[in-house]
């Protein structure tokens, strides 16, 4: 250990350091176990994977669709082009479908 000049505090010392830091683990080891039961005791994990895994879904297909969009070969540029099109069509024809439905609705009351 070095030694400790008379201008450096007491909890400078390497001995303090070494107590902090068996201290900061126990207490890190006591957190991680009682969020560990809690969660096995809740299964708010359930959520938690199932977001988890929307979110991978929606990244892999995202990823995917630029590759397929920025393709070096002009059939697939073409392909995925005309689905990414056809994808939006349908996507907005439902969406006015419904916020149609929901006005028909508000006005009939």
């Amino acid at each position: 250990a070095l030694p400790i000049s008379s201008t450096q505090p007491a909890s400078l010392c390497w001995c303090n350091m070494a107590e902090r830091s068996v201290v900061t683990s126990r207490f890190l080891q006591e957190l991680h176990d009682s969020d560990l039961r809690r969660l096995i005791e809740a299964d708010s994990w359930k959520d938690d994977a199932e977001g988890s895994f929307l979110l991978l879904a929606f990244t892999t297909s995202m990823v995917t669709m630029v590759y397929f969009l920025r393709s070096s070969i002009s059939a697939v540029r073409k392909y995925s082009w005309n689905m990414l099109g056809r994808t939006l069509v349908i996507f907005n024809a439902v969406l006015l479908f419904e916020v149609l439905r929901d006005l028909k609705f508000a006005v009939t009351q």
